[in-house]
């Protein structure tokens, strides 16, 4: 099996995954000033962070398709870059931004659903540097508790 692309510790092998619909957004920033009179004027004011997204399939006869969901969450919910490798090529440090799966092949045994191929589309988002701020959301304030 040939590796196509690692992202962190997690290998996208070619046989392994049905790697699929890969894009690159990239964007460059401009803020927009309006004028009383006449169009208003723009003013570049930096790039935007890359996006790459992807399609992949588990099978379950090559992986087990909710071990393979598995894998990617965990690398999603440790909420730090991850170096991106493509063949050979380093592409820098991203981030996980989304994850969202579709069931596509299912089938019932002994009265349990079985997952035999997963569909899944993966947004990652440049990770430019600096420090990663994450938020610890069991310390939010709830809005609807009263405090004395």
């Amino acid at each position: 099996m040939a590796i196509l692309a690692t992202l962190g510790d997690l290998s996208i092998e070619i046989l392994l995954n049905d790697f699929q619909n890969f894009d690159f957004k990239s964007g460059y920033g401009f803020a927009t000033h309006s004028k009383l009179e006449g169009k208003p004027s723009l003013q570049q004011v930096g790039d935007e962070l890359g996006q790459i997204r992807f399609d992949c399939i588990f099978h379950r006869q090559l992986i087990d398709p909710e071990l393979g969901i598995l894998q990617l969450r965990t690398l999603a919910e440790a909420k730090r870059p991850l170096s991106l490798v493509f063949g050979e090529v380093y592409k820098g440090q991203w981030v996980i931004n989304d994850i969202r799966e579709k069931p596509l092949k299912v089938s019932v045994r002994d009265e349990q659903t079985v997952i035999n191929i997963l569909g899944c589309n993966v947004e990652l988002k440049e990770f430019a540097g600096g420090e990663l701020r994450v938020v610890d959301r069991s310390l939010a304030l709830n809005p609807f508790q009263y405090s004395s």
